[in-house]
């Protein structure tokens, strides 16, 4: 067994002559071994809670597609059995589309999960960023609903994964939608943050806002106020780790 001691001298001094030295011995070995104790205790309480983590998002995953593929497999069988009426079958098909629909939503948030533990981030113009991704966002609004880009920063020079911000982007994006069934307009804007060198990105949208009791939920990983229609509840949760992960702050 190895021991580790550190030796401490100091002289003694009396009228000017050195009568003699103190020497104090510490043995360090055992501080040492406590420190590395204390360390494989929080990696190991960081590895339970990262199994826990993944162990959510996969009965959470796993219970949404479940849901989604039997609704699905439900009104195919209806359809094949040919006993249905026209009417019937035209609401099975126009089921089977939504879902279908939602599946591959959920599919999307999933890759985009497995992607943000494998972030590259590069730096880039964050104006750009929304210039880019604004065809896409307009593509998946219904006519009632209108998006505008308010970009008021000359240079947006930020280090993020640019598949990050396309996935924050459509996640805010998809909530405000959801938020204004009846239509409205949602504002991408980029502005000057609140300490020098920060930039704000920010999604509004004319729709009535957030419940109070929600909020503090707002970001927990399936957690949603949609669960009629399939919705997942990984949104917003993966948008905050993507803004987290480029040391920002989502509020």
């Amino acid at each position: 067994v190895g021991c580790v001691v550190r030796v401490h001298r100091s002289a003694v001094h009396a009228a000017g002559r050195t009568l003699g030295l103190v020497v104090r011995i510490e043995d360090t070995a055992g501080a040492q071994r406590s420190g590395d104790r204390d360390r494989l205790r929080k990696e190991e309480s960081e590895r339970a809670q990262a199994r826990e983590a993944v162990s959510i998002f996969m009965g959470g995953v796993g219970n949404q597609l479940r849901n989604g593929l039997q609704i699905i497999t439900g009104h195919a069988e209806m359809i094949a059995d040919g006993v249905a009426s026209e009417k019937a079958r035209r609401l099975s098909a126009a089921a089977i589309r939504r879902q279908s629909q939602r599946v591959f939503a959920l599919i999307t948030r999933m890759i985009d999960f497995a992607q943000a533990r494998d972030a590259q981030p590069v730096q880039l113009d964050l104006a750009d960023a929304v210039i880019e991704a604004s065809p896409a966002l307009r593509a998946g609004l219904p006519e009632a609903l209108h998006l505008v880009t308010s970009l008021n920063v000359a240079s947006c020079p930020v280090v993020i994964d640019p598949r990050g911000v396309e996935t924050v982007l459509r996640v805010l994006v998809d909530n405000a939608r959801d938020a204004m069934p009846k239509g409205g307009t949602i504002t991408v804007s980029v502005d000057e943050g609140r300490a020098a060198g920060e930039l704000t990105l920010r999604v509004t949208d004319t729709g009535s806002g957030i419940a109070p009791d929600v909020l503090p939920r707002l970001f927990e990983p399936f957690f949603t106020t949609r669960k009629n229609d399939g919705a997942a509840g990984l949104g917003l949760s993966q948008a905050l780790d993507v803004i987290k992960a480029a040391g920002g702050r989502i509020e």
